[in-house]
Order: structure tokens, then sequence, then C-alpha cells
């Protein structure tokens, strides 16, 4: 999944699900945790209005905020060879003709382009140069896999098992307009009774509760309910709306 197949500002529906529909969430401490590497690898890059975890898929829907984590800082690249260094092996006076040698102004212009001997010199010449940290910025799509890596190593470790575990392409759909957003943002926020696990008004892996409380959350809260006005217009529309997802898959 190339960087450009995002655009920033756009509002997506991203959902995936597991390899040959098995199961990507086998116990409640996997949920968390995938939530977890969420926080760590995307949440810089996107502005999340909703989501729900499911048994064997997940959905999201956020905003792009940016394409590229941005580089933060450079470090000093130190020289690495002692090779061209000359240090002081005589410490006696020096004679005439040497006093005479080192006070040349040629002299200056040679100590004045003389490395410091606290530097090593650099392979490509005497100049100690700054290199940048992570020459090659961290896109979102890249992230989206480290995300998917991580959790998949972490599952197959602890239950011993091999292979991949999502499938390989996740698929994202465009939300172009208010009533395409409002209606996925009803369904992936309902999706658990869609797939009769459980009611989602108490579904703990799912937005709904964050968006209807008032607790601390990394929800953007006052953006959803701007799409329907009021918090309590969010309710009713959960519980009365007839929901129209085209080509749903999961």
């Amino acid at each position: 999944m190339k960087n450009t197949t995002f655009q920033k500002d756009k509002i997506y529906h991203f959902f995936n699900r597991g390899n040959n529909k098995e199961n990507i969430f086998i116990e409640e401490e996997n949920y968390q945790y995938f939530l977890g590497l969420y926080h760590k690898y995307l949440a810089e890059f996107v502005d999340v209005y909703s989501y729900c975890l499911l048994p064997n898929h997940f959905h999201f829907v956020f905003k792009i905020r940016c394409l590229n984590r941005p580089t933060r800082f450079s470090k000093l690249t130190r020289p690495t060879r002692f090779s061209e260094l000359t240090r002081p092996t005589r410490f006696s006076k020096p004679s005439r003709s040497e006093e005479d040698e080192i006070l040349k102004p040629s002299r200056f212009k040679e100590e004045a382009n003389r490395p410091s001997r606290f530097l090593k010199p650099t392979r490509s010449g005497s100049e100690p140069k700054f290199e940048t940290i992570n020459k090659q910025r961290t896109d979102l799509s890249q992230a989206i896999s480290n995300l998917f890596n991580a959790y998949t190593k972490a599952i197959n470790k602890k239950y011993s098992r091999r292979g991949s575990l999502f499938q390989k392409h996740p698929k994202k759909v465009e939300l172009l307009d208010i009533e395409q957003l409002q209606n996925v943002i009803l369904y992936v926020n309902t999706n658990s009774n869609h797939h009769n696990i459980g009611e989602y008004e108490t579904y703990k892996y799912s937005s709904y509760l964050a968006i209807v409380s008032n607790k601390k959350t990394l929800i953007n809260r006052a953006k959803v309910l701007s799409f329907f006005d009021t918090k309590e217009n969010f309710i009713y529309n959960c519980k009365n709306k007839k929901i129209d997802i085209k080509n749903r898959e999961f």
C-alpha cells in the first residue's frame, strides 16, 4: 500500500480482517494490546472518529493529519579514524630553528585547517559532518505495516502459531459527504449488533462508550458529535436509523 493511496485531510473508513477469516483477537488482553499499538504507530498520523474491534476484524474511521512523520533532529557523526591525527610526543623546549618554523605565517594557516585532535577524521575528509537520524522518514503506510507486523509477531509468539494473521491488503473507502460519513460512523459504532456479538451500548471494544461519555478519550468526540448536531441525536440515530452501507464485507 503506497503512501499515495491516502490523502491528507481526507476521511476514510479503514478495515481489515483475519487471514482466511481467522480470529485476530483471541482473548480480552489482545484488544487492549492492539489499541496500544495503534496509539504507538498511528496516533500522530490520524485523527480517529470511530472504531470497533470484533473477534475476526476491525473498523476505523479516521481523518488523515499527515502522511509523513517529520524528521525531528540530527546527530553529529563523529569521524571514525585516528590515522591522520598528530599527537605531540615531545615536551622539551624547542630549538631556535624550531621556534622560527612554528612562528611562520604559513604555519598558522596549516594549523587552522588541521582537524581537531579530539575528533576523528572521516573517510571522506577531515571535516566532521552531520547525518540525519532515520534518513527515510516513516510514512503512514509504513506505520500501518509496522502495526500489523508487531501485532502478528506478538500473537504468533503467545499462541505458538506461524504465518500471516491479517489479510494482505487492508481496505479503505474515502468518505465523500456528510451522509456517507454519518452512515459509516453509525455502522461502526453499532457493529457488534450486526454480528450478534454483543449490544453496542455496552460493548467494550468500540468507540461508542467514549463518544457518549464525558471521560478523557483519544477519540475526537467533539467532531463526531458535530456531525450529528448533538449527543442526543447521535444516540437516537444509533438506535433508530437504518444503516445502509454498500458493499459490506464483514
